[in-house]
């Protein structure tokens, strides 16, 4: 998500963030796809492939036209969108003005019917000021504009402090002071 005084002014921060996340951030190498004990004997002899594999697997075997990389380089999402117009247009980044954001994660929200959307305000190859700037335009002009979806239901998975006879008691901490070697 990347928030800004206009569409325009977001699109001009985040595009360079978004497309270096989208086309340099998002490969697997074949060689660490399936370490070695994540996979059991039965699954192995049964020739059964996990997803991560079997994504590594496709991109090796894949090349981009024109590309002068060896196969083994190229990776899955080498057809996915790399350009910031095609991120936006397929859905991977939302950026805008806080109520273009707020239209569009209210969207998010109800159409995916969740109540705990989690975030990426700082992606790609994004500064550190770049990224506080965002954070913080997020938290004061669109988080508070969202905490009414789906606030009639009772929120049974956020965390919930202990009471305090559940609480363990930290250790006393008593310093030691060392005798200087003679």
């Amino acid at each position: 998500v990347g928030v800004a005084e206009s569409r325009q002014q977001a699109y001009d921060l985040y595009a360079e963030s978004a497309e270096y996340f989208y086309g340099r951030c998002l490969h697997i190498d074949p060689r660490f796809s399936n370490p070695p004990g994540y996979t059991s004997e039965n699954t192995m002899r049964a020739g059964v492939q996990g997803q991560v594999a079997q994504a590594a697997n496709q991109g090796a075997a894949s090349s981009n036209a024109g590309e002068t990389r060896p196969p083994q380089y190229a990776t899955k999402f080498a057809t996915l969108a790399r350009q910031m117009d095609d991120i936006i247009d397929r859905g991977y980044v939302i950026i805008g003005s806080p109520d273009e954001v707020v239209d569009q994660l209210t969207a998010v929200a109800e159409d995916l019917n969740v109540g705990h959307l989690m975030l990426l305000l700082q992606f790609g190859n994004m500064g550190k000021q770049l990224a506080k700037y965002n954070t913080r335009l997020f938290a004061e002009t669109v988080m508070p504009r969202l905490k009414h979806i789906h606030s009639e239901w009772e929120d049974k998975w956020w965390p919930q402090p202990m009471g305090r006879t559940e609480r363990a008691a930290p250790a006393s901490f008593h310093p030691v002071v060392q005798a200087a070697a003679e």
